[in-house]
């Protein structure tokens, strides 16, 4: 899937990505280790743990952000529909 842009939760924890069809999809992020180019992706594959799906709400999707604090996303689509929704919710 093409990845349109990608966030970071503030706690480190996440990463989301917005991807084709207005889906939003969050993977856990492994703890820190020391990474080299070589064991990276083989060693900590990142789990999928949650996704959105706002198809038919929201076109391909052109931005994210999550807020400073991690309880809200907004994403928006290329004709200025803008989606804000509770990460901890789920609304």
């Amino acid at each position: 899937e093409p990845v349109a842009a990608v966030a970071f939760a503030p706690d480190g924890e996440s990463v989301y990505a917005a991807v084709g069809g207005g889906r939003v999809r969050r993977w856990h992020l492994p703890p820190p280790v020391e990474r080299t180019p070589w064991n990276w992706w083989e060693s900590h594959p990142l789990d999928e743990r949650t996704g959105w799906d706002w198809a038919g709400w929201l076109g391909d999707l052109t931005a994210l952000a999550i807020s400073p604090d991690g309880t809200t996303a907004a994403a928006a689509d290329a004709a200025g529909a803008l989606l804000v929704w509770d990460l901890e919710g789920g609304d």
